[in-house]
């Protein structure tokens, strides 16, 4: 019937540099969880040493994102994180949380980024 829980996932996945600048990027503990429509993913992602200038775009979530969403995130780069992950996409754009502005791999540069998101497929 309507009620039965008959679609769950557990497992890891590849966070990968989604800007374009074909950044390496260390990954630990990416996983997520989808239980019917909705989605837990988080992942621990250390940039590397960059003077490339383009706006940061984490990709490669596990699935395509149904509606626009934001997804807490912390780092040690000095800037106020907040993840913006793309309606109809499988990418997470970071922004300023204080200006709203994109922030860039060099902003980026040999800082660690964790987050959590939740969202709907």
């Amino acid at each position: 019937d309507a009620n039965t829980l008959d679609d769950y996932e557990e497992s890891t996945w590849p966070p990968t540099d989604g800007s374009g600048a074909a950044l390496s990027l260390t990954v630990t503990n990416a996983t997520f969880i989808k239980i019917g429509s909705l989605v837990f993913a988080r992942a621990d992602i250390t940039y590397p040493v960059t003077a490339d200038a383009s706006a940061a775009v984490i990709a490669g979530f596990p699935f395509t994102n149904a509606a626009i969403n934001v997804c807490a995130c912390s780092t040690n780069s000095g800037i106020s994180v907040i993840g913006f992950l793309n309606a109809g996409a499988t990418t997470m754009a970071l922004l300023n949380a204080i200006t709203n502005a994109a922030i860039t791999n060099v902003q980026m540069s040999a800082s660690n980024l964790r987050f959590s998101a939740v969202f709907s497929v």
